[in-house]
């Protein structure tokens, strides 16, 4: 069940979000070796000047500022290089299909136990 949060500023030049995100979700499955049905993975697009950093605003994604954010969300049941896995081929695919510094991504990591993930009327044990 790994859950990936994409948050960016709209972006300069068009883009097939709902292509790069299909892409990235097969593309993930097959390195992690995990069923593609428990990825989840959602793109949230800043609005344009609600997003400062360095104390500057933007109006689209710069490629040097204003950070790509990702908040990776993982079961801690897995693999310790699952992560690893997810972290660099994310940065990889959304670099190369964005023309955005490699650098300027930001990815955070939050474990899920056992017992703390609520799913279909139930708790989840692993």
């Amino acid at each position: 069940m790994p859950v990936l949060t994409i948050r960016s500023l709209p972006l300069a030049q068009p883009v097939k979000i709902d292509n790069l995100l299909t892409k990235l979700s097969n593309m993930l499955s097959v390195q992690t070796q995990l069923n593609e049905a428990h990825f989840a993975i959602y793109w949230i697009t800043i609005e344009k000047g609600h997003f400062c950093h360095s104390g500057k605003t933007a109006t689209t994604q710069p490629n040097d500022s204003h950070p790509i954010w990702i908040e990776i969300y993982l079961p801690d049941c897995h693999k310790p290089n699952v992560k690893d896995i997810i972290a660099k081929n994310t940065t990889e695919m959304l670099s190369k299909s964005l023309m955005v510094n490699a650098d300027n991504i930001f990815i955070s990591l939050r474990h899920a136990r056992s017992g703390e993930v609520f799913e279909k009327s139930h708790w989840l044990h692993w």
